[in-house]
């Protein structure tokens, strides 16, 4: 896996649904709507290959 080449960005969202333990409010910490944080969650899975938050 290449690190250089993920969002940085991803791992704010990661933290605020983390913090949160929920996609809504995470978005409103973050500042970007939840369908926003569904797709950064989704990015995330993808890039480490794993079901976070399951």
């Amino acid at each position: 896996m290449n690190l250089t080449k993920v969002d940085l960005n991803l791992f704010i969202v990661f933290d605020a649904i983390y913090t949160e333990a929920n996609l809504t409010r995470a978005g409103q910490i973050v500042g970007i709507t939840q369908p926003a944080v569904s797709n950064a969650l989704a990015r995330l899975r993808e890039t480490f290959n794993d079901p976070l938050f399951v």
